[in-house]
C-alpha cells in the first residue's frame, strides 16, 4: 500500500502575479519542456533517478527523463492516465503524491508497489500551483522477491526476468532520498522563478519594442505632417506676399490711371478749343480728329487698367442661373 510522507516545505520569494501570468499560454511557457529538459536531465543522471515534469493537474509534460531499467521493464507500454502519477505502476492502487505535494507545499515521498520509491515536489509561484516534479524509480531497501513476483504476475511479465533486473538495482537510503527531494524542490522552484523573470523580461522587451515602433511611426508621421504644414505655410506666405505686391501694384496703377485721366481730360479740352480755331481747314481738322481718337483710345485703356487694378468686392444676391451663364457666354464670345 502506498503511503505519503511530507518533507520540509520550500519557501519561495513572493511574487505578484497578474491575470496574464495565470493565463494558460503563460503557464505553458513557464513549463516549456524544451527549456526544462537539459537541467532536469543533468539532475536525473547525477542522482541516478528517473525524473518527470507535470502540470498542476498531474498531466505528464514531455517524457520521463532517465527512466530506471526495472521501472521501464515493469511499465512496459503502459501510459499514465490524465491526472495519474506518471511513475505509479499499479492503477488499482492510486498514487496521490502530486496532489499531496501541491496541497502541503512541500515534497511528498511515496513507497509504492513493488517497493519502488518516488517523490513529488510542488512548483509554486506566489501561492499559485504551476506544476510538479516527480523523481525516483529506485528501492530504498533491498528488493523483496515476493512483492516483485506478485507485481510481475499482475503486469503479465516474467517473474524471473523481473527479479533478475531487480537484483541489479542499487538501493538508496530514505535519508538520501529526502536530501534528493529537498534538492529537487529547491532547484525546481528556483528554475521556475528564473523562468518567470525571463518570460517577464522578454514580455517587457517586446512591449518596449512595440512602444518604440509606435513612437517611431508617430515621429515619422509628425515629421511628415510638419513638413507638409511647413510647405503649405511657405506657399501661403508666398501667395500672401504676391497678393500684397499685386495690391500695391494695383494701387499704383489706379493712381497713375487717375492722374493720367486728368491730364487726358485737359488735353481733350485743348483739342476741342483747337478744333474751333481750325474751322475751314479740312486737313488740319482731319489730323485733329485722329489725335482726338488716339487720346480717346488711351483714355479707354487707362479706364480698363484702373478697373482691373481696383479691389473686387463681392455681394450676395438672388439671381437667375440661366441668365448668369448666358451673360458669361456672351462675354466669352469673340
Amino acid at each position: 500500500m502506498a503511503h505519503t510522507r511530507s518533507l520540509p516545505e520550500v519557501d519561495a520569494p513572493p511574487q505578484r502575479l497578474s491575470e496574464a501570468d495565470l493565463a494558460p499560454d503563460f503557464r505553458r511557457a513557464l513549463l516549456d519542456t524544451s527549456v526544462w529538459q537539459p537541467a532536469l536531465e543533468q539532475y536525473a543522471r547525477a542522482m541516478h533517478l528517473g525524473v518527470a515534469l507535470t502540470d498542476a493537474e498531474g498531466r505528464l509534460l514531455g517524457e520521463c527523463l532517465n527512466p530506471q531499467p526495472l521501472w521501464s521493464l515493469l511499465r512496459g507500454q503502459q501510459r499514465a492516465a490524465v491526472g495519474e502519477c506518471p511513475f505509479h505502476l499499479l492503477p488499482l492502487q492510486p498514487c496521490t503524491c502530486i496532489r499531496d505535494a501541491l496541497a502541503r507545499r512541500g515534497p511528498a515521498l511515496v513507497h509504492g508497489p513493488p517497493g519502488l520509491v518516488h517523490f513529488a515536489v510542488p512548483l509554486v509561484l506566489s501561492g499559485q500551483e504551476m506544476g510538479a516534479l516527480v523523481a525516483g524509480q529506485v528501492f530504498d531497501h533491498y528488493p523483496e522477491q515476493l512483492a516483485l513476483e506478485q507485481a510481475a504476475k499482475r503486469l503479465g511479465l516474467s517473474a524471473a526476468q523481473v527479479w533478475q533486473q531487480a537484483r541489479l538495482e542499487h538501493p538508496v537510503s530514505r535519508h538520501t532520498l529526502e536530501v534528493y527531494a529537498d534538492l529537487l524542490a529547491t532547484f525546481g522552484n528556483a528554475f521556475l522563478h528564473t523562468r518567470y523573470h525571463t518570460l517577464l523580461e522578454a514580455d517587457i522587451r517586446a512591449n518596449r519594442e512595440r512602444a518604440h515602433q509606435l513612437l517611431r511611426r508617430a515621429h515619422e508621421d509628425l515629421a511628415r505632417l510638419v513638413e507638409e504644414r511647413t510647405t503649405a505655410l511657405k506657399e501661403a506666405q508666398q501667395k500672401a506676399l504676391q497678393a500684397e505686391r499685386l495690391a500695391a501694384i494695383g494701387q499704383m496703377v489706379a493712381g497713375l490711371a487717375h492722374e493720367s485721366r486728368n491730364a487726358l481730360q485737359r488735353g481733350v479740352a485743348c483739342l476741342e478749343m483747337l478744333s474751333l480755331r481750325l474751322q475751314g481747314q479740312p486737313e488740319a481738322l482731319n489730323l485733329l480728329a485722329r489725335a482726338q481718337k488716339a487720346q480717346d483710345d488711351l483714355h479707354r485703356l487707362y479706364e480698363e487698367v484702373r478697373e482691373y487694378a481696383a479691389p473686387i468686392h463681392l455681394d450676395t444676391c438672388v439671381c437667375d442661373l440661366s441668365q448668369v451663364w448666358r451673360e458669361a457666354w456672351a462675354d466669352l464670345a469673340p
